[in-house]
């Protein structure tokens, strides 16, 4: 159905029931004017808004870019899914249950091996700040990274964090009488 909107006076095609219009006190605001005042723009200055055709363009632009989207994902879909059928139709239910199986295995896998990795992150982001506040000494980083003390030492180089050694420590690393 075609509105006219209540603010800016642009007719547009709207999802409204047929008898929006006999109602006389009904309002109708149009998708931009709603979008102008979610940002923020107050109901009286709707009209000759300059903003107006920029959010108009935007919006545009967006549609046109979900509406490809989704056509190409259902002609893909579509195409992947007749040559899927096709393939699954050939095999036999024990080819069929060890396909599902391995493949829910390598699911599996891949989903330990990201979880390891972000499991790793955090343990060395932990290690660093509190190698940083002064919390941990470098063994001690090391050891929450679960890394070498040479592999902690490269990581807070590369992050260019100084090291905490002490002329104290240094002489008491090369046995000097301090």
């Amino acid at each position: 159905m075609e509105l006219k909107c209540s603010y800016c006076d642009e007719v547009t095609s709207c999802d409204c029931p047929e008898d929006h219009n006999r109602h006389t006190e009904a309002k109708f605001m149009c998708e931009v004017c709603q979008t102008l005042c979610e940002m923020g723009e107050k109901e009286e200055n709707l009209k000759n808004n300059p903003k107006h055709e920029e959010v108009k363009k935007a919006m545009e632009v967006d549609n046109t870019a979900g509406e490809f989207a989704d056509k190409l994902v259902d002609e893909t879909f579509e195409e992947r899914w007749k040559e899927e059928k096709e393939e699954l139709r050939e095999l036999s239910k024990k080819e069929l249950a060890e396909a599902f199986y391995f493949r829910g295995a390598q699911i599996a896998v891949k989903s330990f091996l990201i979880s390891a990795a972000e499991e790793q992150t955090d343990k060395l982001e932990k290690a660093v700040e509190e190698y940083k506040t002064r919390r941990a000494s470098t063994g001690r980083a090391a050891e929450i990274a679960g890394l070498t003390w040479s592999e902690m030492n490269s990581e807070l180089a590369k992050r260019g964090i100084m090291m905490h050694y002490t002329e104290k420590e240094l002489k008491e690393d090369l046995n000097i009488d301090v």
